[in-house]
């Protein structure tokens, strides 16, 4: 079965066992695409926790890229950063803060530096190891 077919039938699915709580008719399509969606975004988790990285093939991939080249990947990673993400990479990485001295500046609890930080580290390294990335800057 393909991943479309898998969120299909789980969309069908939650529709079934929710369509109790639709209170009116006219949001329906809206009420459905917002249930399409969270199954969509469960199944694109779940297969990203299933898929290890292959840590020799991302380190040989990068090894073979010029300073230059890494360089500007880096900035086009820490553009493509949602700003919070951004701001809290640049904070603790560039000006060395730590996660006390962040959290006190942007005004947010530890846990919530730690796990911005933790997911901004994420999409940059998919972003720096993105096959197109790889394959336009190699």
């Amino acid at each position: 079965m393909s991943d479309v077919d898998d969120a299909v039938q789980e969309s069908m699915l939650a529709l079934a066992s929710q369509l109790g709580t639709l209170k009116a008719i006219a949001a329906f399509a809206g009420w459905m695409f917002t249930i399409v969606k969270r199954q969509c975004l469960r199944l694109a988790r779940a297969m990203v926790r299933e898929v290890p990285l292959n840590e020799e093939w991302a380190e040989q991939a990068l090894a073979h890229k010029s300073d230059s080249a890494m360089r500007l990947d880096l900035i086009a990673a820490l553009e493509s950063l949602p700003p919070h993400y951004r701001e809290v990479i640049l904070l603790c990485d560039f000006e060395e803060l730590s996660v006390p001295e962040i959290a006190a500046r942007l005004r947010v609890a530890a846990p919530g530096v730690k796990s911005r930080l933790h997911r901004a580290r994420l999409q940059m390294r998919e972003y720096l190891l993105s096959e197109a990335n790889l394959k336009k800057r190699a």
